[in-house]
């Protein structure tokens, strides 16, 4: 179960760094935007390593306090949950 737990974050990490780098790409043109509640939903469904990824390093909602917060709060989330996994052999 570890493995799958594995493979959905790391899948869904590089969907979130995809969407957060289309999301930058039209804040600098200035046309329509993705909305900061689904951006956030990414983070939410195991997409928070590559929030953490794309705030730092595409530079990316990195002034944001709720997503700073709510990014590091989801990271914190799904460590638990992985180390719940792996400790419980689930």
């Amino acid at each position: 179960m570890l493995t799958y737990y594995l493979y959905i974050v790391g899948i869904m990490s590089l969907i979130t760094i995809i969407v957060y780098g289309i999301d930058k790409i039209k804040a600098v043109r200035g046309s329509w935007r993705i909305s900061e509640a689904t951006l956030l939903l990414f983070l939410f469904f195991f997409g928070a390593l590559g929030g953490i990824f794309s705030m730092y390093v595409i530079r990316h909602k990195n002034r944001k306090i709720k997503f700073i917060i709510l990014n590091w709060l989801f990271i914190i989330i799904h460590i638990g949950l992985g180390v719940y996994l792996l400790t419980n052999n689930i």
